[in-house]
């Protein structure tokens, strides 16, 4: 195994592999960078170009880039509250705010050493434990995909803060609007109100769009000042370098998320993301700041968002059951090259599978390069006249919902959720549930019909399953704690008294 692992590190730092990777990553973060052009549209746009080059070298760009892309969608998330991916959206929470108090470098410091931790944790772990973390996946079946889900949903209750009924309101919205379209199951259209448009469902990321960005531009017309970073930049990138390591169980938290929810073939960056988001939240010690430019809000949805490639990149080579869209492209890929799926890949083809693990680490290096070069550059666009800046906002949004299908009934969607996200900020209802319910939605419909159907209509076998089981009881523990922990305050203070 030695000689294999250093045959394949030669290999990796050889000419022109090496070149690949920092040019694969550089032009992920370009186009991560740009809403709506997501990491499964740059391996699109990339497979293409790899079909002339070895197969080492074709998996290193493709990996490369999608990793690129994921730090990518960070960028504009933090400067202009805009997720370049749908991996991105919980950054916006947290790394937008902080942005706003001009600490714009600090946030993509922050993000970029999250990230690059998550990345390498989570490619090792792939190295390491893939046929021990596949054979865990594939005992997850739809009772247990359902339990998640509703994990996730359940996280409503720590997000919305002392805004219960708000934050269930929107979340319950985000529900609703997760039904639009043809039934997981049956396939009949509901909702869409004879628009054809809608026969597919609402876009998830046109939707995200519209709620955080088109949004944010409206809320910016509103407020007074020259520029979001009130005229100068605080803090240094290198600061936020050294940031994520004061919340070591926060970092180690987000990596397991983004590892396991990746090992999940269906789950999406999206859920990953935004439950490492609320796990933090939850269990920081000031979760009231979450929301206002929390460093540790930016700490979760990095490490988790990069640590999922690894952990997507599972079921993907040891079953060829993709994690997600990306790697269902990389599968693609890889048997367009002539590569056979399964324990092959670790011992017939065991060189190039490794070398691909060198790239993937060495493109979290240069990725962390590219942060800490071009961060103040990247920076400077806080310090734009916010009557230059709305305008652009804008119009990247709308480029980027029409660039992901062409089609125009996705620009008018983005418009449509921007007025929603903009009404609901206005009104005091949290964001964050309405897309955590459109998130979660149809994973949830789509696996409880699935196991009422696999259980002849019986509710028991969410609890009976080992699993599922412990996932709800863990649910039922997180509702009931906060109201047990309220009546022992209550009781401790009454006693002081």
């Amino acid at each position: 195994m030695n000689s294999v692992l250093l045959e394949a590190f030669i290999s990796a730092v050889s000419w022109p592999n090496i070149i690949y990777s920092f040019g694969a990553v550089f032009f992920g973060v370009l186009m991560g960078a740009m809403p709506g052009i997501s990491g499964t549209l740059t391996l699109a746009l990339l497979i293409p170009v790899t079909f002339g080059l070895p197969t080492a070298s074709a998996l290193i760009i493709l990996t490369a880039s999608y990793c690129g892309a994921i730090f990518g969608g960070s960028i504009t998330a933090i400067l202009i509250n805009t997720p370049g991916t749908g991996g991105s959206a919980a950054t916006c929470l947290d790394g937008y705010p902080m942005a706003q108090k001009g600490q714009a470098n600090t946030a993509l410091g922050i993000a970029a050493s999250s990230s690059f931790i998550g990345g390498v944790i989570g490619v090792l772990a792939f190295a390491l434990f893939a046929p021990p973390l596949s054979r865990l996946s594939m005992l997850f079946h739809s009772p247990e995909y359902f339990a998640l889900a509703l994990f996730g949903l359940s996280i409503v209750a720590v997000t919305a803060k002392n805004a219960m009924r708000k934050g269930l309101i929107a979340a319950g919205l985000g529900l609703l609007f997760s039904t639009v379209g043809y039934s997981p199951l049956t396939g009949f259209i509901r909702f869409n109100f004879g628009i054809t448009y809608l026969e597919d469902g609402i876009p998830l990321i046109q939707a995200m769009i519209g709620i955080f960005a088109i949004s944010q531009a409206l809320v910016l017309v509103e407020e007074k000042g020259a520029n979001i970073a009130g005229g100068k930049i605080v803090g240094t990138v290198l600061k936020g370098i050294l940031i994520p390591f004061k919340y070591p169980l926060t970092l180690i938290r987000s990596i397991l998320f983004g590892i396991g929810f990746g090992a999940l073939p269906g789950v999406g960056t999206a859920t990953a993301n935004f439950v490492a988001y609320m796990t933090a939240n939850r269990y920081s010690k000031h979760p009231e700041t979450f929301g206002q430019g929390n460093p540790e809000g930016v700490v979760a949805p990095e490490a988790a968002n990069n640590a999922l490639v690894g952990g997507a990149l599972v079921p993907t080579l040891t079953f060829g059951i993709p994690g997600n869209a990306a790697t269902a492209l990389l599968l693609g890929a890889l048997m367009i090259h002539g590569l056979r799926i399964g324990p092959a890949l670790f011992t017939t083809h065991a060189i190039i599978t490794y070398t691909m693990v060198w790239g993937l680490l060495f493109a979290q290096l240069f990725m962390l390069i590219i942060a800490i070069l071009g961060a103040n550059i990247f920076a400077k666009v806080t310090l734009i006249a916010k009557e230059l800046l709305v305008p652009i906002i804008v119009i990247l949004s709308l480029i980027g919902s029409y660039a992901i299908r062409g089609s125009a009934g996705d620009i008018i969607l983005a418009i449509v959720f921007g007025f929603i996200g903009y009404l609901l900020k206005k009104a005091g209802y949290p964001t964050i549930c309405l897309i955590l319910g459109l998130v979660l939605g149809q994973i949830a419909e789509i696996n409880f019909q699935r196991s009422l159907l696999i259980s002849d209509g019986s509710m028991a076998v969410f609890f009976t399953r080992p699993i599922s089981g412990v996932i709800m009881a863990i649910i039922a523990i997180s509702l009931v704690s906060p109201a047990i922990k309220a009546k022992m305050a209550e009781r401790k203070k009454n006693r002081n008294n």
